[in-house]
């Protein structure tokens, strides 16, 4: 507040304000004289750094008042350490408040926090009880490990799948120093120095999880009134990190060396089963993670989720190839509630056990890192990436982008989504039989040599050369709004399979 007085082109010098909030001796004599306080104090000095350097062996603690300045003061020690202290009359009695020390705190950041602070207590502030209850809200709070455990207490109760992963995130990246700190004391210096880290230490993509993460964290805490929205440490900090659209999906001849050399990844045969059954449905890693035998009804060949990522319900029908894997799941998995849960992997036995968890987060990212030379592929890809080839796949295929937007289960941000809840059981179906068959022309054949192009896999599978597939196909909307895909334009799946494929294998 105070400095609106002392900015450029301001309307009010010092010595007006002093006498306004009655900062100087000198005014208001007569009523001070009245008061019993006409006198100069003792140990008067001027305030600047040579009267200050100047106090030397002092055998007491002596408090030395600045000429002009009321209730401005500094404490001087035996030993020599000196600070600047403040003193003003509350309704009950003289208080004193230390408000930082000599030389850490300037000459000018004190006379600056002197006035701000005078200013405030003319409007009725005691910053002796401000400081007492902030001192005891302190003792009160929680410490970050008690309120990241409560967040994810709330995120497990609530149905919550990525809860496992921000934990993960927040422990690591946060570290234990910070999380035994209690909330209130933790400063946006210290959230911009854990996100720095990591960028620091080439994981910009972590980095900008952890800030997202970490203010969600907050938020929660605020939720619960454990601190004040305004308070949120994570408000305001930039990771300044350039956000990648990723575009990377497979080609035939990729899909053909991904499909029969992911079999040589020494880990246990589900993780195998579960990678596969990404690019058979085109679902998300997280789905398949969780994915409960109750949801799957074998005989319809339906799997059933009731709540998915957008919040609606999601029916996904599984083609051949995902039955045959479910199929070979079953014999490994035993009674476990989890399709594709696992134990520890120890080299031999297959068999899940009843109490087998299903994978972390990070467990199919993990397996890819440490075998993914065994693919025979250069161009590195990722598990999510199988969802896009299975999108991209479909995209081409029928040369619309609207059934693959479909068996993803995106939904549009026009106004008829909000009203449209048809589930397109039959159109997702057609879409995934039809992956079905061009994933078999590609794992079937011979050798990688032999794998077919995707017009070729196009023409076989609508057998029809002069005819173009979409019209072979329920018109379901008008796509003049750009639903087509095209090769020439790239959109959400960029459909590039009229490159050389034989580029992208070692």
């Amino acid at each position: 507040m105070a400095t609106q007085f002392f900015g450029k082109g301001s309307f009010m010098g010092f010595h007006e304000i002093s006498q306004n909030i009655g900062l100087n001796t000198a005014t208001n004599t007569a009523t001070q004289q009245k008061m019993g306080r006409g006198r100069p104090r003792k140990n008067t000095i001027t305030l600047n750094h040579q009267s200050i350097t100047e106090i030397k062996n002092v055998t007491k603690n002596t408090i030395f008042w600045f000429e002009g300045l009321r209730g401005f003061g500094l404490r001087v020690t035996p030993k020599g350490i000196k600070s600047w202290i403040v003193q003003y009359q509350s309704i009950e009695r003289s208080r004193k408040i230390t408000i930082g020390h000599y030389p850490k705190m300037s000459l000018s950041e004190a006379r600056q926090l002197y006035v701000d602070m005078k200013l405030n207590i003319e409007f009725g502030a005691d910053p002796v009880e401000e400081k007492r209850q902030r001192i005891q809200r302190q003792k009160e709070d929680i410490k970050l490990y008690e309120l990241l455990d409560l967040y994810i207490d709330h995120s497990t109760k609530t149905g919550k799948k990525t809860y496992d992963n921000e934990y993960r995130i927040i422990k690591n990246g946060l570290g234990e120093k910070l999380l035994n700190k209690r909330i209130s004391q933790i400063t946006p210096k210290d959230i911009a120095l854990a996100v720095r880290r990591k960028i620091d230490g080439n994981a910009p993509s972590m980095a900008v999880s952890l800030l997202k993460y970490t203010k969600r964290l907050f938020n929660y805490g605020a939720s619960l009134f454990l601190l004040e929205q305004a308070h949120n440490p994570c408000i305001g900090i930039k990771t300044n990190v350039p956000k990648k659209k990723r575009t990377r999906h497979l080609s035939p001849k990729e899909i053909y060396q991904f499909w029969h050399n992911v079999e040589r990844f020494p880990v246990a045969r589900v993780l195998n089963l579960a990678l596969k059954f990404l690019l058979c449905t085109a679902a998300r890693t997280i789905e398949v993670r969780t994915m409960r035998w109750q949801d799957i009804d074998m005989i319809e060949r339906i799997w059933t989720m009731p709540t998915s990522k957008n919040g609606r319900m999601h029916r996904v029908h599984l083609s051949s190839l995902a039955m045959e894997i479910l199929s070979e799941a079953r014999i490994f998995n035993g009674n476990n509630e989890f399709v594709f849960a696992c134990d520890k992997y120890n080299g031999r036995s297959q068999q899940i056990t009843d109490s087998a968890k299903p994978f972390k987060v990070w467990t199919l990212s993990q397996v890819f890192r440490r075998h993914f030379g065994k693919l025979g592929i250069a161009q590195r890809f990722y598990p999510h990436d199988l969802r896009r080839t299975g999108a991209t796949l479909i995209a081409g295929l029928f040369g619309r982008r609207d059934y693959a937007s479909m068996v993803l289960n995106h939904t549009t941000s026009d106004v008829t989504g909000i009203y449209d809840h048809y589930s397109y059981d039959v159109e997702k179906k057609m879409a995934l039989d039809t992956l079905n068959r061009a994933l078999l022309l590609i794992i079937k054949s011979q050798n990688v040599e032999s794998v077919p192009s995707f017009d070729t896999i196009r023409s076989s599978i609508f057998q029809n050369h002069g005819q173009k597939p979409v019209d072979r196909i329920p018109n379901l909307a008008d796509n003049s709004q750009g639903f087509p895909a095209s090769f020439s334009n790239p959109v959400a799946y960029k459909l590039s399979y009229g490159h050389d494929d034989s580029k992208g294998l070692t």
